[in-house]
């Protein structure tokens, strides 16, 4: 893990650096940023467990993922890796390492398994499901793609199977970079819940964990 580098929550001066939400304004260019599921969640655990730090952990929080949208500028990492890397850094300032992993877990889990009763429930309407192969690969190719950060191999099967080698995957490897693989696992399991149907083929990147799309 990278040495935390704004100090612990009750160093930070928070002086201007937050509005009456107790959110800090940390847009790119200075204005404000509108939050992801994973930093309301966050804000939410500073409150419901943390009231007299809150604020102080809302700027800390703020303050990590404005610095990591910083060094990550020209990459798609905004919803989900670098939140997660802010909050799980932030939360181990006031709970244990195991702890903070868990919570950002269920942070991520939570949202995945609302996002799968809604795939379900879609499934159900009359001739949807025969669409689902040809969605499934066409989604796979755009939203885990060389534009989002991933790299595969499409391998020849027999018919009415698609395969893919995932050979880079931008969640292992930013975990990875700022020192907490053992992140990865919460986002490889977030997909792996989200997806209606399961991944014919599965594969790790290198030095990874099982790759679920």
């Amino acid at each position: 893990m990278k040495v935390y580098p704004f100090g612990a929550p009750d160093a930070i001066d928070v002086t201007g650096a937050v509005d009456r939400a107790g959110h800090a304004h940390c847009g790119r260019g200075g204005g404000a940023m509108k939050d992801t599921y994973l930093a309301k969640d966050f804000r939410a655990t500073a409150a419901r467990r943390f009231p007299a730090k809150a604020a102080a952990l809302n700027a800390a929080f703020d303050a990590r993922l404005q610095a990591l949208r910083a060094d990550n500028a020209a990459a798609g990492k905004e919803k989900q890796i670098l939140p997660g890397i802010a909050a799980y850094e932030t939360l181990q300032t006031v709970m244990p390492k195991e702890e903070a992993l868990q919570t950002v877990h269920g942070y991520v889990e939570q949202r995945a398994r609302r996002m799968h009763r809604y795939l379900a429930a879609m499934l159900r309407l009359p001739g949807l499901y025969r669409l689902v192969p040809g969605i499934f690969v066409k989604s796979t190719r755009t939203l885990f793609g060389p534009a989002a950060g991933f790299a595969a191999t499409e391998l020849k099967t027999d018919q009415g199977t698609w395969r893919i080698d995932m050979t880079r995957c931008p969640y292992h490897d930013t975990c990875v970079e700022y020192g907490c693989p053992e992140l990865c696992p919460c986002f490889c399991g977030s997909i792996r819940q989200r997806r209606a149907l399961p991944s014919r083929g599965r594969s790790a990147p290198a030095g990874g964990c099982s790759c679920p799309i």
